[in-house]
């Protein structure tokens, strides 16, 4: 069974149609500001208790509880951004790749160099009680939960390698995207990330996290990348849409969830209420228009390098092993989706072509007349 429904910010449209909040279009992203949602019933529900609360908790690291995934993915079925509607291709979806520097070189921190931690949003049930229900499926490995498309549900402190206190950090530094076949980059598709939390200029809680972004050109037999664009493209805090709620209206409270491989420590309460954000990032702003593309890979704000520089992410000349605490992004579990746009003008600027085709058509119509 589906059931879709509409998140928008008619202020943050307004005001970009109005020319106050200027799409980010030329700096390589537009803030995404309304999203059309799905949900869909995976029929994969999940019972998963008693979970010991390490942190929020009543008495934390004893307080136990009993949560039950109710096997419900919110899909993205289009979202609004620069004025554009982009839809999904979903003829074809791809799949992530979470890869990890899993050595202990010092002063290497991590806690658990190989665990998942994943957040759900809370549906129903008080989170600071025993039982409560979440969104979406259980997913004990990282793939899988990029994987699925639900962005009611993500991850935690994504690129941190340092163990924090509550062993939420995900130690990982890239998270690739490879579809099941290339295609050519146009300015129509463009690839969405999506973050829980909001700007600094928001009334709500939480903070955006930023991330870098290359384009893949090829793959081995086992999906790995062996090319990288040379364009790499740095999406800051302030690159998403910080008006409001951004696209998470209403704002929501989740739990933390991480071990290996069971997903057994929970960090619930009241983390939150968050909302989410989102960014596009159109294809050719990676690559030259017509550059065959396969996927796009997402690194830590502390990468460095471009092109080659990237394929290894062992290699800590570029891919730092010691990212601390302030490099965290809770990235949505959105899926390898590319998205299409057919440019469709905003009504502001589809009145000012009709008033400039009219001053042309009547300058045009003045002069056929002073002809006669």
């Amino acid at each position: 069974m589906e059931n879709r429904h509409q998140t928008a910010l008619p202020r943050s449209v307004g005001l970009i149609a109005a020319g106050l909040l200027p799409a980010l279009a030329a700096l390589g992203q537009t803030p995404i500001t309304s999203v059309l949602t799905t949900d869909v019933d995976t029929s994969n529900p999940a019972s998963r208790g008693p979970l010991i609360g390490f942190s929020n908790a009543p008495v934390p690291g004893t307080s136990t509880y009993n949560v039950a995934y109710n096997g419900i993915e919110t899909r993205v079925s289009s979202f609004v951004a620069g004025g554009d509607v982009y839809v999904p291709d979903i003829g074809n979806l791809g799949v992530a790749y979470v890869r990890r520097n899993t050595a202990t070189p010092s002063p290497l921190t991590f806690l658990n160099q190989n665990q998942s931690t994943a957040w759900n949003q809370v549906v129903s049930g008080d989170p600071n009680t025993s039982a409560h229900t979440v969104q979406g499926q259980y997913l004990n490995t990282m793939d899988a939960l990029f994987t699925s498309r639900n962005i009611r549900s993500g991850t935690e402190n994504l690129f941190i390698n340092q163990g924090d206190a509550n062993n939420t950090s995900s130690n990982v530094e890239r998270v690739d995207y490879v579809f099941d076949s290339s295609f050519l980059a146009d300015s129509l598709t463009g690839f969405s990330v999506f973050e829980r939390g909001r700007g600094a200029d928001s009334p709500f809680n939480g903070s955006n996290g930023g991330f870098k972004i290359a384009a893949i050109l090829s793959v081995d037999a086992f999906n790995v990348p062996t090319a990288f664009g040379s364009t790499v493209l740095h999406i800051t805090d302030n690159s998403y849409n910080n008006l409001n709620n951004g696209i998470g209206s209403p704002s929501f409270s989740y739990d933390v969830f991480s071990g290996n491989p069971d997903l057994d420590e929970l960090s619930n309460v009241a983390i939150g209420p968050q909302g989410l954000a989102g960014v596009v990032i159109k294809a050719t702003d990676l690559v030259s228009d017509g550059t065959p593309i396969i996927g796009y890979a997402i690194f830590g704000e502390d990468v460095s390098g471009t092109g080659v520089d990237l394929v290894d992410w062992d290699n800590a000349a570029f891919y730092p092993q010691n990212s601390p605490l302030s490099n965290d992004m809770d990235m949505v579990a959105a899926g390898a989706v590319r998205y299409t746009t057919t440019e469709v003008p905003e009504a502001s600027t589809t009145a000012a072509m009709v008033a400039v085709g009219a001053m042309v058509g009547g300058a045009m119509l003045r002069r056929r007349m002073a002809r006669k």
